[in-house]
């Protein structure tokens, strides 16, 4: 009975440190509206405008207490900014870049920061029957690595 009980305590260790690891873009966004800080090894981050590597990320601890997310990586991370990235592509027509299903606007390119490794890959695609302010201009669909 008591090695029953040790190995269930040891499957629920494993679960929960799984558990924790496990990178969210969308559930960090909501905490953000709820008043938590990102710290990413020690340095202050925007949690709805930082896009991370989940291959990159060693352990995620939630400090409900003091509103707080930091995130401990396996290497210091390699971020651009996705006006650097649009700025590269120089199309004067690119007005919206969308991740994660999420639309980011050309005002908001200078404050996404999207870790390197993350990206899978970059397409285009023209925009048609939207409001008048983006029809007939392109965005940028960003895939990122899951």
């Amino acid at each position: 009975m008591k090695i029953l009980k040790t190995l269930s305590i040891i499957f629920l260790l494993i679960l929960v440190s799984c558990g924790i690891r496990n990178y969210d873009y969308y559930k960090f966004s909501k905490l953000e509206k709820k008043g938590f800080k990102l710290k990413i090894d020690s340095k202050d981050y925007s949690l709805s405008n930082t896009i991370l590597d989940k291959k990159n990320i060693y352990d995620i601890k939630i400090d409900k207490r003091n509103k707080l997310v930091v995130i401990k990586t396996i290497q210091n991370p390699d971020f651009v900014y996705l006006k650097s990235i649009t700025d590269s592509i120089n199309d004067k027509d690119l007005n919206v870049a969308v991740m994660f299903g999420l639309p980011f606007m050309k005002d908001d390119f200078d404050k996404v920061l999207i870790e390197k490794s993350a990206i899978d890959s970059l397409n285009f695609i023209k925009v048609v029957a939207v409001p008048t302010s983006c029809n007939n201009s392109k965005a940028l669909i960003i895939k990122i690595k899951q």
